[in-house]
């Protein structure tokens, strides 16, 4: 594989589909951002997927002067199909042949002033990787100067998205990310890496792509993206939607392409475990219950001198478990059951 530039030409993918709230505040996060000094022309390229609001006119309006020197921008509508990979498509053969890194990115986030350079710095550093993504941070609310500095109130989100965040950080060791962040994820432009039109989880097509070419998909936790938490509304239909992308895609996946043994058991295991969970959880709970009993009898005896609290230890550490895990299997058995009747589409409304 042909090394990179210690400081690549990098272009940034922006794809928007009425984002008229937050296309410009998305332009000066990146136009107030530190980018490799590359002595050629970054590019950004505004992929506008068929908005029915102003977010194409409000793109094109923000302020060129805001724009570091060495960096291009234009503002393109969707060429080819309709839907996020037609856009992401449609900017890549924009960048064709004149950037080192491409780099996808939504509107709707924010990165951190040094993410873009954090990112090239990581190619720099490690020779085979292919693909890299930074790393996910929740807010109440982004400010609308673009200025990641003002942000005082990150954290790290549920339960789940800090298990999620240690999984991926373990897995980027050993160069084998398997859920990158499409919100900002970086890949080498000569992989020549293009989403394909049956999935709405372009991010993980085109790390399976990466994967496949044999290349390292690594996270980058230095280079941070800011993401405001959903309202309580919005948050089931965003878990549906994404449980929906990721069922599409786990059907497709196909492990004897992932690159040596320890990758296809990794990608068998994506394939099958979170299809299953709900049905997995169950016998949990079954085999929880048929151990009880007996645990409990010796519990009880013990508890004689420890007062009665502690019999109830086992049934509330079950209880605890199983609030936590309902949410997750009734958004997989819901998504299971929509995706029966009628596959998730790579192009859905922006709800805000």
């Amino acid at each position: 594989m042909k090394p990179l530039p210690r400081d690549p030409c990098l272009g940034v993918i922006v794809c928007c589909r009425d984002e008229e709230r937050t296309v410009q505040r998305r332009l000066r996060n990146l136009a107030l951002s530190a980018w490799p000094d590359a002595g050629r022309e970054h590019r950004v390229i505004v992929v506008d997927d068929g908005s029915r609001d102003a977010t194409a006119r409000l793109a094109s309006e923000f302020d060129a002067a805001a724009w570091p020197r060495g960096v291009r921008v234009d503002v393109l509508g969707n060429r080819l199909r309709p839907g996020k990979a037609g856009a992401i498509a449609t900017g890549v053969q924009e960048l064709s042949g004149g950037v080192d890194l491409v780099i996808l990115t939504d509107a709707d986030v924010l990165g951190s002033p040094d993410a873009l350079v954090r990112l090239a710095q990581r190619f720099a550093r490690v020779p085979r990787l292919g693909m890299a993504c930074a790393a996910q941070r929740f807010v109440d609310a982004l400010p609308e100067s673009g200025a990641t500095l003002e942000i005082t109130n990150s954290s790290g989100g549920s339960f789940y998205d800090g298990a999620t965040a240690w999984v991926r950080a373990l897995e980027s060791r050993f160069g084998g990310l398997f859920s990158v962040h499409g919100q900002l994820l970086a890949w080498r432009a000569d992989l020549g890496l293009l989403p394909r039109p049956a999935f709405a989880a372009d991010d993980l097509d085109l790390m399976s792509q990466a994967r496949a070419a044999g290349t390292r998909v690594e996270l980058e936790a230095a280079a941070r993206f800011f993401e405001a938490k959903p309202q309580a509304d919005l948050r089931r239909i965003q878990a549906l939607r994404r449980a929906r992308a990721y069922l599409q895609f786990a059907r497709a996946l196909d492990p004897r392409r992932a690159p040596g043994l320890a990758s296809r058991i990794q990608w068998l295991g994506y394939k099958l475990v979170p299809p299953l969970f709900p049905w997995l959880v169950l016998a949990g709970i079954l085999l929880f219950l048929m151990l009880v009993p007996p645990l409990l009898h010796r519990w009880i005896e013990v508890s004689a001198n420890h007062g009665f609290l502690l019999d109830l230890v086992p049934w509330l550490l079950a209880l605890a478990a199983c609030v936590s895990l309902w949410g997750i299997c009734r958004v997989i058995v819901e998504a299971q059951h929509l995706e029966r009747s009628q596959s998730l589409e790579d192009r859905w409304p922006t709800t805000r």
